[in-house]
């Protein structure tokens, strides 16, 4: 083998290389002393060595560190047997590995796709590291197949990504992964524990059908969380965790296993003053703030969202009135299965805020009459999770039961004459038994406690002095006040359960 520096002149050198390729040497272009290959020296390599039955070209142990390929390299079809290295190599224009084999170990470490890079169809037999590498371009992983460990630790697409139907048979890891572009997985395929931690997600990563046949873990540091922002349409989530994560612009319509999704840590959604919501359901109310349009129609101005993505956005602006009762019920459901997940990690708060948001879509979807009393529950409760509110209705049942009863619910106490009947002392005697029974008319402060006794069954004097419409306001004290009384202690402790 030559030293590092070839003693023959350039050409010469990739002619040597050249030769020991086609005599099925290992391809180890440095060991020549070529530094530089065209795209023109890349389609003669693959001519000149060892061939498959089916005339596929064979690099054995291939070594391109740190080479640089003028104009790209196209090793579509390729078999790479034995371990394959490029760390440190620069694709100056597209990269195409589409259909290769690659049959031992491949390395990518700190390799810089400068134009687009083309893994479609190609299949990793063992472990793969692309970490650090920058993808300038488009880059294109659709239908591969990693067989092994699979690492993009700190890689960074500067344009649109595609693992559309990708397959990894084994762990996956995203580790502080930039996407600056669309991120695309739907309908990939992620069997045993993989990992997405850290890193930066696209307004437009997309998740659609995803299927977890083992666990995958999204993770974001306590002080910095992973702000994930896309679609898991139609993904079964029953291995996926949630940890540190930020999933105020994540959309899970039709998503299945959503009770067994796990929520660990920080994992917050969007947050207004009062609740968490679902990012579905400010969709679903056409409610996102200025700001959130503004970056809405930023997302569909770019050339590279499609219709598909138009539609993605601008759904809920389009849903037409017959279809939002459906849509309301499904998101109910979906409130319904995130409320159970939050419990199972004894988040009883972030239940709470669920099951608020479970009401809401129930309150736009059930029958009429179901409706019509949830709509009451909101007003005097807020479904029994608002205690200001629970509050505010006791008290004003409270002073209008006291005004009513002190207008118009109390008789007035007269002494009985009989002038013309009787003696003297009978007649002074049934005056005398008149006004011990009737002492004088309740003031307003005795009517107010008695008004505060009937909440918990307590009468403070004689019931007997009420007239008709004071019977009638103590019938609904003694129905509504510890209604009110329950709702409110209900209020509180959703509140302050742990």
């Amino acid at each position: 083998m030559l030293p590092m520096t070839s003693p023959f002149p350039i050409s010469d050198a990739f002619a040597f290389f050249l030769s020991a390729v086609a005599s099925g040497c290992p391809c180890d272009p440095a060991a020549y002393g070529v530094t530089s290959i065209t795209r023109e020296q890349v389609r003669e390599l693959c001519e000149v060595a060892p061939q498959t039955s089916d005339r596929k070209p064979v690099f054995r142990n291939a070594h391109f560190g740190s080479v640089i390929f003028e104009g790209g390299a196209d090793f579509s079809e390729t078999v790479f047997e034995g371990k394959t290295d490029f760390s440190g190599a620069i694709f100056k224009g597209g990269a195409d590995f589409s259909g290769v084999i690659f049959g031992g170990w491949v390395h990518f470490f700190e390799v810089v796709f400068e134009g687009k890079a083309d893994f479609s169809w190609a299949v990793f037999e063992r472990e793969v590291y692309f970490s650090e590498v920058n993808f300038v371009e488009e880059s294109n992983f659709l239908r591969v197949m990693f067989k092994g460990q699979a690492n993009f630790v700190r890689a960074t697409f500067e344009h649109e990504v595609f693992f559309s139907r990708t397959t990894f048979g084994r762990e996956a890891y995203f580790s502080w992964v930039v996407f600056h572009g669309g991120a695309r997985f739907d309908r990939t395929r992620f069997a045993p524990r993989s990992l997405v931690e850290g890193g930066t997600f696209p307004d437009t990563a997309s998740f659609d059908g995803m299927r977890v046949l083992s666990r995958l873990v999204f993770r974001g540091a306590p002080s910095e969380l992973l702000r994930l922002e896309g679609s898991f349409r139609g993904t079964d989530l029953t291995y996926v965790e949630f940890e540190n994560v930020d999933l105020a612009r994540c959309f899970f319509e039709d998503a299945t296993g959503v009770d067994q999704v796990g929520l660990r840590g920080g994992t917050c959604f969007d947050r207004t003053q009062k609740r968490e919501r679902l990012a579905d359901e400010v969709r679903f109310r056409g409610s996102f703030s200025q700001n959130n349009s503004a970056k809405a129609r930023h997302v569909l101005s770019q050339p590279s969202v499609g219709r598909s993505w138009a539609g993605f956005w601008g759904k809920s602006a389009a849903l037409r009135k017959q279809d939002q009762s459906a849509k309301a019920r499904r998101l109910a459901q979906l409130y319904r299965d995130f409320r159970k997940s939050r419990q199972d990690v004894k988040n009883e708060m972030g239940a709470a805020d669920f099951y608020y948001g479970e009401m809401e879509m129930r309150r736009r979807s059930d029958p009429w009459a179901t409706r019509l009393l949830l709509g009451v529950y909101w007003a005097v409760s807020g479904y029994g999770l608002r205690p200001l509110r629970a509050f505010a209705m006791l008290a004003m049942l409270v002073f209008v039961a006291t005004f009513a009863l002190n207008a118009s619910g109390v008789e007035d106490a007269r002494p009985v004459s009989s002038v013309g009947r009787g003696s003297a002392f009978e007649i002074d005697l049934a005056t005398e038994m008149v006004l011990e029974d009737q002492t004088g008319t309740p003031g307003f402060g005795e009517i107010f406690l008695f008004v505060l006794g009937s909440l918990v069954g307590v009468s403070t004097f004689n019931t007997e002095m009420l007239t008709t419409t004071g019977q009638a306001v103590r019938v609904v004290l003694r129905f509504a006040g510890p209604v009110f009384l329950a709702l409110a202690v209900l209020a509180v402790r959703s509140r302050v359960k742990r």
